[in-house]
């Protein structure tokens, strides 16, 4: 190839600038592409694999050596060497790519099981429905109220029976404020007026308090996003090394070494999950911060959670009207087994 040798010796010899040598040598690259071995890359790869070596061209001119061999043998293991960089470059592109649609179908996937596990995803409802329920929490609320200062009031002997109603209802109030708290993170706008009702808070100072929970959580939250971000990377990889193996031959060495890679991957992966289950990772307030925010300490917020797990009927269900019954969860058939079972 004398021309390519001669676009070398006009560059040294200082009759062209290198620039334009470089825009020479890729012409020539072009018209040539069977001699430097690259007539199996169709019209777009070809024109993509010029513009990366075109990079190097001006490079290249520089560093030829006349005295070491022919311009045009070193010009053509240089385009081989970059030909094998780019193809791996693409490789790793497209790799990647079908990675992302993966971890995007296992989001998406992930997504549509919680839709369907939850509740209150499968619930639409209209402004006016929103409404309608805020009167009839509006309702419960009054009569509650009513019957508690009726126990207090009444012509009766206020006895251990109506001590235990008023005791109950106070507990059930906190309760409803505690863990409006604790599920900061989670909660909207909806929830907030419904525990505003059931609480006797106004809707202003409720919200403003579950923003203090959130802000009492900063620590936390930086904690976990790192957390996360180390087990998303981790999960990338462990899709691509997968996608990888499903290519590669079992016996070879190449298919070893990435079986050790995704190995890896899949255990910090697996093992970042866990770490977020724990709780000092959970997006929820301390205690300590519930109580800061309260008024109460430490020992009333565990006794009311406690209290609130293991005797959730006595401090809700309990005092509920059949025809309120539907308004917070499924949980009426249970209610029913249970007056059926008590009137045995």
């Amino acid at each position: 190839m004398h021309k390519i040798d001669d676009v070398a010796l006009k560059v040294k010899g200082g009759l062209i600038s290198p620039q334009q040598g470089a825009k020479e040598l890729l012409s020539l690259i072009f018209q040539n592409k069977a001699f430097f071995g690259l007539q199996a890359l169709g019209e777009d790869d070809f024109m993509d694999f010029l513009e990366f070596q075109y990079k190097g061209l001006e490079r290249i001119l520089a560093l030829y050596n006349q005295n070491l061999g022919n311009f045009s043998n070193f010009l053509y293991t240089n385009v081989q060497c970059n030909y094998s960089t780019w193809k791996r470059g693409l490789n790793q592109k497209k790799l990647r790519e079908e990675t992302l649609m993966l971890t995007h179908e296992d989001c998406c996937f992930e997504a549509e099981l919680k839709f369907h596990s939850n509740e209150t995803a499968l619930v639409y409802e209209k402004s006016e429905e929103l409404k309608n329920k805020e009167r009839e929490l509006k309702l419960i609320q009054k009569e509650l109220l009513g019957k508690k200062y009726e126990t207090l009031t009444g012509s009766g002997n206020p006895g251990k029976s109506s001590q235990k109603y008023v005791r109950l209802y106070n507990l059930r109030r906190r309760a409803i404020l505690v863990l409006t708290l604790k599920s900061c993170f989670f909660i909207t706008e909806e929830h907030i007026r419904k525990a505003s009702i059931l609480t006797n808070i106004p809707y202003e100072d409720l919200e403003y308090l579950c923003r203090q929970a959130m802000d009492s959580m900063s620590k936390r939250m930086a904690r976990r996003e790192k957390v996360i971000s180390c087990r998303n990377n981790a999960f990338f990889y462990h899709k691509r090394y997968e996608l990888e193996l499903s290519r590669s031959h079992k016996n070879s060495h190449w298919y070893d070494s990435i079986k050790t890679r995704d190995d890896k991957k899949t255990d910090i992966w697996k093992a970042k999950n866990k770490l977020l289950n724990q709780r000092r990772f959970l997006p929820t307030p301390s205690n300590r911060a519930i109580a800061r925010l309260t008024g109460m300490n430490e020992r009333q917020i565990s006794y009311i959670l406690q209290q609130a797990e293991h005797n959730v009927d006595n401090i809700s269900l309990k005092d509920y009207y059949s025809s309120y019954e539907n308004l917070f969860s499924n949980r009426k058939s249970e209610q029913e087994k249970r007056d059926g079972r008590d009137s045995q």
